[in-house]
């Protein structure tokens, strides 16, 4: 029963790459376009400001839960055309005609280690609240 229900297309099944000895695989049954890594990435100071969006493990290519849902959101929605399809450069990833920059080690007043400007990273853009 689980596994059919992995498959519904309203369902999005999570892996966790970490490192070598300690990765957590998604549930078997769960089809591979429905799969999204759900790894952060945390600054010096223990902050989440970046997404890892996509990752390349050798030829595997494996996108983030976050682009997993915001895609199946964009496919979903009536108001949005689109293909929605997904392809990388070297320095960006495109959507569509959209392009996404990829984080650099150096990008505007961020500043990054260059062993941690890896894979397809963007910077979170968290809104402030309201002050009355």
């Amino acid at each position: 029963m689980l596994q059919y229900e992995l498959q519904k297309d309203n369902v999005i099944s999570i892996q966790y790459l970490g490192s070598e000895d300690n990765q957590i695989a998604a549930p078997l049954g769960a089809s591979q376009q429905q799969i999204g890594f759900n790894d952060v990435v945390l600054d010096w100071d223990s902050k989440l400001r970046r997404n890892l969006m996509y990752a390349r493990l050798g030829e595997e290519e494996l996108y983030s839960f976050a682009l997993r849902l915001s895609l199946a959101y964009l496919r979903k929605n009536p108001d949005v055309t689109g293909d929605f399809k997904l392809r990388t450069s070297n320095d960006s990833l495109y959507l569509d005609d959209v392009r996404l920059p990829r984080l650099q080690a150096n990008s505007g007043g961020y500043r990054l280690p260059p062993s941690e400007a890896l894979g397809w990273q963007i910077l979170l853009q968290y809104q402030s609240p309201k002050i009355a």
